[in-house]
């Protein structure tokens, strides 16, 4: 496997782990994998600005798309940037499949956070709290420690993170090739 896509998928799961933890992906991951991919696409296929056609296309749908659902309030803002950036590196493969198992994966992911919403936030909230002594991620676990998964002014509102929708359809994607 190509030592840059290694790379990402580590840094692609970091980025669902925090939105798991504490609903958010930072900035910074997503820059990392925006970045790594024009390296990475760079030292594989010199200046050949005609095959970057395909990725660049696919990711401004993509960010278009995303940046849609983001102002309808049906995503988050990490969520889209995550998607966007994933798509540039999933060309190679089939965008196509990996956002049809995304969703597919968001869907069961909903379910399982109306039906088992307090549990994941027991689980959430004891690796918060068990991580919160690390210095390299205390920063981040202080904004949003007791978030919890259901909106308390509406039972019926989920919060989802969605980045974890995201890695799954990247892994499930990788199984079909």
């Amino acid at each position: 496997m190509d030592p840059f896509f290694l790379i990402f998928l580590i840094v692609c799961g970091l980025a669902a782990f925090t939105d798991f933890l504490i609903y958010k992906i930072p900035n910074e991951i997503i820059a990392f994998l925006f970045t790594l991919f024009f390296i990475s696409f760079f030292m594989k296929a010199g200046f050949d600005w005609q095959v970057l056609k395909t990725p660049l296309m696919v990711f401004g749908i993509s960010l278009f798309v995303c940046f849609v659902l983001y102002a309808v309030k049906m995503l988050g803002a990490g969520d889209a940037k995550l998607i966007a950036v994933v798509s540039l590196w999933v060309t190679d493969y089939n965008p196509l499949l990996f956002f049809i198992l995304m969703t597919f994966f968001g869907g069961i992911l909903g379910l399982l956070y109306l039906k088992l919403h307090d549990y994941i936030d027991t689980v959430r909230f004891f690796l918060i709290k068990k991580l919160s002594n690390i210095a390299f991620i205390k920063g981040y676990l202080k904004e949003k420690t007791q978030t919890p998964a259901r909106d308390l002014k509406n039972k019926s509102k989920v919060t989802l993170p969605y980045g974890v929708a995201v890695f799954a359809g990247v892994l499930l994607m990788l199984k079909f090739y």
